[in-house]
C-alpha cells in the first residue's frame, strides 16, 4: 500500500537502480497523502539512472518524478538542486 519505491529527501544522486519490479501498487488513505495517488517510483531527484525498471499494476503513476526546489525532510540541503 503507497508507494513501492520511496526516495523522498531530495538527495539521492548518482544511484543506480537496475532491474527492479513492482506489482500492484495500491491506494492507501492511512499514509501519506501522496499514499492516496501512489507512484510505484516515487521520486524527487532525477538524477540517478534507472535501466531495466519495470511496473505492473499500479492504481496511479509508474514513475512519478517531484523534483524538489532543494534537498527536504531530514536531509534538507539547500545547496542540492534536484530542480535544476
Amino acid at each position: 500500500m503507497g508507494h513501492s519505491f520511496f526516495l523522498e529527501d531530495a538527495v539521492d544522486t548518482k544511484c543506480v537502480y537496475d532491474g527492479n519490479l513492482s506489482i500492484l501498487t495500491r491506494a492507501s488513505n492511512s499514509f501519506l497523502n501522496t499514499d492516496q495517488t501512489p507512484g510505484a517510483w516515487w521520486l524527487t531527484n532525477a538524477d540517478n539512472i534507472f535501466i531495466n525498471n519495470a511496473v505492473a499494476g499500479t492504481d496511479a503513476y509508474g514513475f512519478w518524478f517531484d523534483m524538489q526546489k532543494t534537498g527536504i525532510g531530514a536531509n534538507y540541503d539547500p545547496n542540492v538542486c534536484p530542480e535544476y
